[in-house]
């Protein structure tokens, strides 16, 4: 037990440092992993993570209390996706409700692309639009719609 009032007392005495760079640890941490940030945003995540744990530890009375809160805030942070990935496990619809959600949703598609479209006489094709926004080319004259006139 002398251990566990040792750490207790070593979270009592945590400063502002200390509480920003655990507050950053977590959140690169679940950035991270998450796969939010795409490739280059997880590495950059990871380093940050790396630098909060080391600072953290190092800027905690002695440093291996700082890296046991660390470790032990990755086992919470596991055993808090354990816990929703259960509930969302018991709480999930069936198959049977699956698949016919999933029927529903073809259903819709299939009239979405029956359905008669307005034409805009002289609109951009969506090739256009799109290469607009990514290289800056000018799109096609305004469109005018032809079917209110």
């Amino acid at each position: 037990m002398d251990a566990v009032n040792d750490i207790n007392e070593t979270l009592e005495s945590l400063g502002f440092a200390q509480l920003l760079l655990a507050f950053g640890f977590l959140m690169s941490y679940a950035l991270a992993m998450s796969g939010l940030l795409g490739p280059t945003g997880s590495r950059r995540a990871w380093v940050v993570t790396a630098v909060s744990a080391v600072g953290f530890s190092a800027l905690t009375t002695p440093w291996f209390h700082g890296a046991l809160l660390m470790a032990l805030a990755l086992v919470g942070l596991g055993l808090f996706i354990v816990a929703v990935w259960l509930v969302g496990a018991l709480l999930a619809p069936t198959r049977d409700r699956r698949a016919q959600g999933i029927e529903a949703a073809e259903s819709q598609q299939t009239f979405e692309s029956t359905r008669p479209a307005l034409r805009l006489e002289g609109a951009a094709a969506p090739e256009e639009r799109a290469a607009f926004w990514r290289f800056g080319r000018k799109p096609a004259q305004a469109p005018t719609p032809s079917a209110f006139e």
